[in-house]
């Protein structure tokens, strides 16, 4: 019978703890993943965000679709026709949240880079 001989590497910094199951949608319909999980360090990939859970072209549609006049319910049954899963409607409402405060914050940056100087003659 062959000895096994197990060796321990100095240099590693974690080990895996097996993984979780996430679900992920994307342009192509909804993809379950399965995340490592390490015993320290959080798992970072290069492809995916941490906690993102939509594709970010995923998430332009949703936009444009409440921005062209969709009501956050219907928004709701087409992401169902057209990935398989639905996104609730808090989910639309944030992500239109979002976009309106970096419009907002945008707007002013620039309203007040071209406001111009007026002073009175008096």
């Amino acid at each position: 019978m062959a000895k096994t001989i197990l060796t321990y590497n100095v240099e590693r910094i974690d080990t895996r703890a097996g993984y979780y199951q996430r679900k992920f949608t994307t342009k192509a319909g909804e993809v379950d993943l399965k995340v490592p999980k390490l015993r320290k360090l959080p798992f970072e990939s290069a492809i995916i965000e941490r906690y993102k859970r939509r594709e970010s072209s995923v998430e332009e549609s949703l936009i444009e679709m409440y921005l062209a006049g969709v009501s956050v319910r219907r928004v709701e049954d087409i992401t169902q026709a057209l990935w398989g899963t639905k996104v609730s409607p808090s989910t639309v409402s944030n992500l239109n949240q979002q976009i309106y405060a970096k419009s907002m914050n945008g707007g002013i940056a620039r309203l007040k880079a071209s406001t111009p100087m007026y002073s009175s003659m008096g």
